[in-house]
C-alpha cells in the first residue's frame, strides 16, 4: 500500500530500511562511474532528513519534499522522494525527483515495477493537485542510453574535459 510520509518517525524507519547494511553494495553500484557524480547514500539521507524538517517546518514553502513509500506490513518495499521547487526558467514549480527506488536492488520482476508505478502515480497526482506544471527525472547515461547505438557524445564540452553524466526526462503534469 502506499504511504505518504508525513512525520519524523516514520521518515526515519523508511531512511532506515532504504539505506541498510545489507543495500550498500546496491548503492554504489548504481552511482555513476564519474567520481565527481558519484552519490554518498549516508550524505543523501542526511539531505532529506534535513529537507523533511525543514517542509514540516515551513509547509508548502519551496523548495520543499514529498516522500511516499509503499509498504508490507509496516516495511517499505520501495519508495520515491520528490523536491517541489521553482524552475529557474519558468519560474513555474517543478516536482523533481530525488529518489525512486525498489529497496536495495533493481526492479526486475511485474511486482517491483508495479510498486515503483504506483509510487510514481502517486506523485503525479500529487503534483496535479497543487497545480505543478512539470514532474522531471534524472538518469546516469552508465544506466540509461539515449538510444540502443548511442555513441559517445563528442562536442565542445567533452573536447575541454567535461563529462556527460545524467540525461533528464520532462513530463508535463496539465
Amino acid at each position: 500500500m502506499i504511504k505518504e510520509i508525513k512525520d519524523i518517525d516514520h521518515l526515519n524507519k523508511a531512511l532506515d530500511q532504504w539505506n541498510s547494511v545489507k543495500n550498500k553494495n546496491h548503492w554504489a553500484n548504481l552511482s555513476t562511474s564519474i567520481h565527481a557524480d558519484r552519490f554518498d547514500p549516508a550524505t543523501v539521507q542526511s539531505f532529506i532528513k534535513n529537507m523533511f524538517l525543514s517542509s514540516i517546518e515551513y509547509p508548502e514553502v519551496m523548495p520543499y519534499i514529498k516522500l511516499w513509500s509503499y509498504e508490507v506490513e509496516n516495511f517499505s518495499l520501495a519508495g520515491c522522494v520528490f523536491f517541489v521547487k521553482e524552475n529557474f526558467m519558468t519560474g513555474k514549480p517543478i516536482l523533481e525527483e530525488c529518489l525512486w527506488q525498489v529497496n536495495g536492488e533493481l526492479a526486475t520482476n511485474f511486482s517491483q515495477k508495479k510498486m515503483l508505478i504506483k509510487l510514481l502515480r502517486a506523485a503525479e497526482n500529487y503534483g496535479r493537485s497543487k497545480r505543478i506544471d512539470t514532474m522531471c527525472f534524472h538518469r546516469g547515461l552508465d544506466f540509461h542510453k539515449l538510444s540502443q547505438d548511442a555513441r559517445p557524445i563528442n562536442n565542445y564540452y567533452t573536447k575541454n574535459g567535461f563529462q556527460p553524466s545524467t540525461v533528464m526526462y520532462y513530463k508535463k503534469l496539465r
